[in-house]
């Protein structure tokens, strides 16, 4: 387990600064090793400084920088998305996709980067770092022919798992049962904490100690295993780190010396990352995958143009069925106020006959009561010029009826003059009203003529006088 090819054997001593207050700690293997036979885990709050040590990461920033700097690959972003992870991962994937290019098919990967980012967030380098030591060592044997599964590791995996259960491996049915935890070392099958405290344990074993943990695991779960093999690998499950490892601690003590791999921890250099090769096989389908990605690309795009297509066909449309509905309202309103402006029009014409009737009859109105009161006048008058009174024919009397006679005349003619006075006034009376009567009728006309164009001119106005 931290036997001389593990990372925890090779560290040399440093003094390692922790926690916040930067205290400066003597760091050895010995140390390091105590801890985990007495805790099985690295201290939460110190973990980072611990792992920087233990891997010996080698902060090349510019090399990080260059591979950031590259172009964004839209695989990158839909791998996270496949897996829900969160997008600040994004960079770190496609930085990891540009150093080796069949990770691009790995779609285990954002949930493990993710895992690291939540424990360690705003570090890019770090958890990129991280990933790459892990990559290189733990999958070393396989990372050119990635993303499996790999013949050869299954096959090894299969024959530990035989050796120590067979009834067990038997049961399951296949040896491709340790791949979901292998392929993601747990990344998919843990939570986060007990994968934290799974990877202490890994980042100090030998690199093929993973594939011991990975039987152990099964072993473990072998009760759940036996129930329902297939869907055992779907969901987190908790783990007793202490009982695992204590079980591939014997596992390892009971496997025969073919199946180890002598396998040695290497960490990153300085100044550049390794160069990894793929194999024909990868490139061909990093190819294929690449041209699949270019025809779902086209075809969104083509998809893309149809929708909008058929978006500014629909609006024209709309648009061609709005202005035919407006033009249509617009010609039955004419239609309407030109039928309305002509009911008014009549109506109006009608309302001056009336008018005009009722003025007629108004005048021969008036006219008539003064002729009807002048005739009344005349009536009480007296017409004393055919009027004889009885007289005597006494010769005395004649001179009192000469002078009654002389009177009566006197008052005759004053009674007539006072007639032709009257005749005279009820004829100038009736000539000023018949010029008042041609007055206001004029002025009648005038005032209609002007309602008659402030009619026309207004056809709301004319619409209520209609209505009224």
């Amino acid at each position: 387990m931290y036997d001389d090819s593990s990372a925890v054997s090779q560290v040399p001593t440093a003094l390692v600064r922790i926690g916040k207050e930067n205290i400066t700690v003597d760091f050895n293997s010995a140390k390091l090793k105590a801890m985990l036979r007495r805790y099985y885990s690295y201290p939460v709050e110190h973990r980072k400084q611990i792992w920087s040590y233990l891997l010996q990461l080698p902060n090349n920033t510019e090399a990080f920088k260059h591979l950031l700097s590259k172009s964004q690959l839209p695989q990158a972003q839909r791998l996270v998305e496949q897996k829900r992870c969160k997008r600040r991962i994004i960079p770190i994937i496609n930085a990891l996709i540009q150093w080796h290019a069949p990770l691009i098919n790995c779609d285990w990967l954002p949930t493990f980067v993710q895992k690291l980012d939540t424990l360690f967030p705003h570090d890019e380098i770090f958890v990129f770092e991280v990933t790459l030591t892990f990559l290189t060592n733990y999958f070393g044997e396989w990372l050119s022919d990635v993303p499996g599964p790999p013949p050869e590791i299954m096959a090894r995996i299969d024959a530990i798992f035989t050796n120590y259960d067979p009834m067990l491996r038997d049961g399951l049915g296949s040896g491709l049962a340790a791949w979901p935890a292998y392929r993601s070392c747990f990344a998919e099958l843990l939570y986060d904490r007990s994968w934290l405290e799974m990877m202490d344990v890994i980042f100090s074993s030998s690199p093929q100690f993973l594939e011991f943990l990975v039987v152990a695991w099964l072993i473990s779960n072998s009760r759940q295993l036996r129930i329902d093999h297939q869907t055992f690998h779907k969901t987190m499950r908790p783990i007793d780190m202490a009982s695992v490892v204590k079980i591939a601690q014997k596992i390892v003590a009971f496997t025969p010396s073919t199946l180890f791999a002598h396998t040695w921890f290497h960490p990153l250099q300085s100044g550049n990352y390794p160069i990894i090769e793929a194999s024909a096989d990868s490139v061909a389908l990093r190819t294929l995958q690449s041209d699949q990605d270019k025809l779902l690309i086209l075809q969104q795009q083509l998809k893309d143009e149809r929708a909008k297509a058929d978006a500014a066909e629909l609006t024209q449309k709309r648009r061609n069925e709005t202005f035919n509905a407006i033009s249509d309202l617009v010609q039955s309103r004419g239609n309407e106020e030109r039928i309305e402006t002509a009911k008014a029009a009549g109506e109006l014409n009608i309302l001056m006959r009336r008018l005009r009737l009722e003025g007629k009859r108004l005048k021969q109105s008036e006219e008539r009561a003064f002729l009807d009161s002048w005739r009344h006048e005349w009536d009480k008058g007296v017409d004393m010029s055919l009027t004889s009174l009885p007289f005597k024919a006494d010769d005395e009397d004649d001179e009192m009826v000469n002078r009654q006679a002389i009177q009566m005349q006197s008052l005759s003619n004053l009674r007539q003059s006072d007639l032709m006075l009257r005749d005279s006034r009820r004829v100038s009376i009736s000539r000023a009203k018949h010029a008042r009567g041609e007055i206001d009728a004029h002025i009648h006309k005038t005032q209609i003529h002007n309602e008659i164009n402030a009619l026309n001119d207004n056809p709301d106005l004319l619409l209520k006088v209609g209505k009224l």
